[in-house]
């Protein structure tokens, strides 16, 4: 006969040790609370979502005979981190609650859902992950199993393409009102958040601001084609991913995981890695069958703690070195960007943390149907979600800057206390310069009102050619694909 599912039992909870949570496979009798598992004395988490992965992964890897063996796997996850994870998620969704009022079991069975999933950007290892409210109610995991659209989220990506393309920071496109057939007669018309236009607009405050037209323009002129490709080196399935303008603005599908893992590579200085739970799998007389050993971007960089030099490009411990996807001035340029987003754009909101080294995207579709923040500092990438399971309506206001930006900033703000802020050198081939504020000609002394932004001394010589504005008045290229539901994100 097939056996029962055998129960998950945690032996260890840890505090802020990296590996601190540790399974054992089929030794114990299923208990109350948590289907399949049981706590160790004196531990305080759940961890339901990330101890039912596991339990997939072992009779993935073993059959039934995973149930027999008495294996015990050590995970990734941080136990203090998952506390903080977990009180963060529920205290997310009872204060909206608390703002909507109670709406009944109908309500409930649409599925009341939060999420959140936090990495080192390093090496993949998952720190914290909570999948939904409370695993004994609720097992579906929203953060690897559910595809969501990103929403304004996906932004980020279409503007590394376009700086690999040879824009920089301080490229102008259009912020105009733009009419794209969609077929059958039909006309796309997106629009900004707010419904205003601000013509020729530079790329840094585009995505701080995150201008819906903007970026549209900016990707009609890279090419979607292009862009797709460009995604995948953030790990991207470009299957998902629409060939389309709408693209632009999220409508893709992507997990918690995946975007946690492509905002890592702007995080850990262009490497790409890949999410990974299991650290260690044992016998149970302790022999070792499995020692995870995951590429790893390098440790020293990237950002830096005050008074340490520069290392190698190597990874660090001997480990593989994880695969470059951007160059270093790109990954600069962007990671100044995103932490824009945070301290003049719609992640504004987390300047309440008081800490400079925090960078980010705010993320909201249409109707405000998902919630998205999706952050990091040198440690640690977090990826925070609010949504309803049937793609309803969160509630006029419930963005990513407000909803899922206060359940991330509830998690980051006790997950870095404590924390030094590292110090991000800047790379080599990057030149700081002052820019006129109606163009791109080097700005003069008198100039009170002119920008300043990095951008490689090789593209010096194009910055300072004809003006750009008439270089970007020409007419846009239409798409003939129909676009789909999403015309205003944020």
């Amino acid at each position: 006969m097939r056996p029962e599912r055998a129960p998950l039992r945690r032996v260890a909870a840890g505090g802020r040790s990296c590996n601190g949570l540790v399974l054992a496979l089929g030794l114990v009798p299923f208990l109350s609370g948590v289907p399949g598992t049981r706590l160790a004395q004196g531990a305080d988490m759940d961890a339901g979502y990330a101890a039912e992965m596991v339990r997939r992964e072992m009779v993935q890897r073993y059959g039934d005979a995973a149930y027999r063996r008495g294996l015990r796997v050590t995970t990734t996850i941080d136990g203090r981190l998952q506390r903080l994870a977990e009180a963060a998620v529920r205290e997310a969704i009872l204060a909206y609650d608390r703002r909507h009022g109670h709406r009944g079991p109908t309500a409930r069975r649409r599925g009341v859902s939060a999420a959140l999933v936090a990495i080192a950007p390093r090496d993949g290892a998952i720190r914290a992950l909570v999948g939904g409210s409370g695993f004994g109610a609720d097992q579906f995991n929203r953060a690897v199993d559910a595809r969501r659209q990103p929403g304004s989220a996906f932004k980020p990506f279409v503007y590394a393409a376009a700086l690999a393309d040879g824009w920089t920071p301080v490229s102008l496109v259009q912020d105009v009102p733009v009419a794209l057939p969609m077929g059958g007669g039909e006309v796309w018309t997106p629009a900004n958040f707010d419904h205003r236009a601000l013509g020729p607009i530079r790329l840094r405050r585009a995505l701080a601001q995150s201008r819906n037209l903007a970026v549209i323009d900016l990707l009609d002129r890279i090419g979607i084609d292009y862009a797709r490709t460009f995604a995948a080196r953030f790990g991207f399935d470009p299957r998902r991913l629409p060939r389309n303008l709408t693209l632009a603005l999220g409508t893709g599908e992507v997990s918690l995981a995946e975007m946690a893992a492509a905002y890592a590579v702007f995080a850990n200085g262009g490497f790409a890695i890949e999410p990974y739970l299991i650290a260690r799998i044992e016998e149970r007389n302790g022999r070792l069958l499995f020692q995870a050993t995951p590429p790893r971007a390098c440790a020293t960089c990237w950002f830096q703690d005050p008074g340490t030099p520069a290392g190698a490009a190597v990874a660090p411990g001997g480990a593989l070195p994880a695969r470059r996807v951007l160059e270093p001035w790109l990954a600069y340029q962007m990671h100044s960007m995103l932490q824009d987003v945070v301290r003049v754009g719609t992640g504004r909101r987390a300047l309440a943390l008081r800490r400079a080294d925090l960078a980010g995207k705010t993320g909201t579709t249409n109707d405000e149907r998902d919630a998205w923040f999706c952050g990091y500092q040198r440690d640690l990438v977090a990826v925070a979600w609010m949504g309803y399971d049937d793609s309803s309506p969160l509630g006029r206001g419930e963005t990513g800057g407000e909803l899922a930006l206060r359940l991330w900033m509830a998690f980051m703000g006790k997950a870095l206390a404590g924390r030094p802020e590292a110090v991000l050198p800047v790379p080599a081939g990057l030149v700081r310069v002052r820019f006129s504020s109606t163009g791109l000609r080097v700005a003069g002394p008198g100039e009170a009102d002119a920008v300043t932004d990095w951008v490689r001394a090789q593209d010096l010589a194009d910055l300072l050619g004809p003006d750009p504005v008439s270089i970007i008045e020409g007419p846009s290229a239409t798409d003939p694909a129909a676009p789909s539901i999403i015309e205003a994100v944020f």
